[in-house]
């Protein structure tokens, strides 16, 4: 049976809609006695919060979702609907206060999107119409992954309950295919962030206090202006590199890692490292630009919050057709599963990293491991099987 809007705008037939899915959601909980301690909160408009590191002035009222979850002690099934479009996340408990910066990327599970059509209105589950059976599998999908995870693991679990016919396996692929999109775009949107942070702290901030000597009492000799413009110049070099990083398609991957380490070294004065015994081959572009921020990634995290003596990078063909990319650094550790927020302070932590893997494993089977302990420092590995290394 097909699912078919009946109510008069767009608005009322999402709420019509989240109040079906709640509705089914609980029968299924209700009738299996494997998701006891499943609990589904009541639906409601909620309305978005501001992004708490802003303090940003909104001329228009904050925009809302209607909203309902289902949830376990430690992670939850996020439904969220507005204006025909209904969209499911599954994410950790700690990311409820902030469901709108949270639910993003790998979280994404389903959407279900409202369609005119010559009768009337129609909701779609992808690109095939919603019916009762299909809904009832993808929500029970959804399901089984929230009760299946495990206190330490990640946002989603690779292995997905298989949907029983040709049909939904069709709607599985693509809607690993919506995924992939909400990877790319969130990560366009994390770099715009980082690119607006590092231009309003650094290049800004240094051309008002310029501006402010300028117009002062206390005049500046044209050395000194001359050395503030150096210090901007550079940071803006610097800026653009790490949004572009040029030498990346000029001197190659090997020397890109070599340089960022050595400037690292520089920067910190940690005793910084590279040990690669082989030629990296030529890789494409997409691969080599995220095993590049996937590294940096790992840099970045150790000079923030590792207070590491030692970091080093090691390159190496792991087996015949595999390249193995290893982080160490001897730092303080952690205790992998403890939700240490500072590992995904602004989205681009560990959660950040896997999902650069999922966009690598697009062209070559990957393997990304992570392995610390409080005081043991931390070893990140990362492995690409490729067709020939020969």
């Amino acid at each position: 049976m097909k699912i078919v809007g009946k109510a008069s705008n767009a608005g009322d037939q999402t709420i019509e809609m989240s109040n079906a899915l709640c509705d089914i959601l609980r029968a299924i909980i209700e009738n299996d006695a494997k998701y006891a301690g499943v609990e589904v909160t009541e639906p409601r408009n909620i309305p978005e919060p501001k992004f708490p590191a802003k303090n940003v002035t909104r001329s228009s009222p904050r925009p809302s979702y209607y909203r309902f979850r289902a949830s376990t002690a430690t992670h939850s099934l996020s439904v969220r609907g507005a204006d025909g479009l209904i969209e499911l996340f599954l994410l950790k408990a700690d990311d409820i206060p902030l469901l709108a910066f949270s639910e993003f990327g790998s979280r994404f599970k389903a959407r279900f999107e409202l369609s005119g059509t010559a009768g009337g209105y129609q909701w779609m589950l992808g690109k095939a119409p919603a019916n009762s059976e299909e809904t009832v599998a993808v929500l029970q999908r959804c399901l089984n992954e929230l009760i299946s995870i495990k206190d330490d693991e990640e946002y989603r679990s690779d292995k997905l309950t298989a949907l029983p016919t040709g049909a939904n396996s069709m709607q599985k692929l693509m809607l690993e295919k919506e995924n992939l999109i909400f990877k790319v775009l969130n990560q366009q949107e994390i770099l715009k962030n980082e690119l607006a942070r590092s231009l309003h702290d650094t290049v800004l901030a240094d051309l008002l206090m310029l501006k402010r000597h300028l117009r002062g009492d206390q005049e500046l000799s044209k050395e000194e202006i001359l050395e503030t413009l150096d210090e901007i110049a550079q940071q803006l070099r610097d800026i653009c590199n790490e949004c572009a990083p040029r030498n990346l398609h000029d001197w190659g991957l090997k020397t890109s890692l070599q340089d960022m380490l050595q400037r690292m070294g520089q920067r910190t004065a940690i005793d910084c490292t590279l040990s690669c015994d082989l030629d990296i081959p030529n890789l494409p572009d997409t691969v080599e630009l995220n095993i590049f921020r996937l590294v940096q990634e790992c840099l970045n995290n150790i000079e923030k919050h590792a207070k590491a003596t030692t970091v080093s990078i090691n390159i190496e063909r792991s087996k015949d057709k595999s390249i193995r990319f290893t982080v160490t650094d001897n730092g303080k550790g952690f205790l992998p599963g403890s939700r240490d927020k500072s590992l995904d302070s602004g989205g681009m932590g560990v959660s950040g990293m896997r999902e650069r893997v999922d966009l690598i494993r697009c062209f070559f089977p990957t393997e990304f491991g992570l392995r610390s302990a409080p005081g043991q420092g931390t070893t990140v590995h990362l492995e690409i099987t490729l067709p020939a290394l020969d």
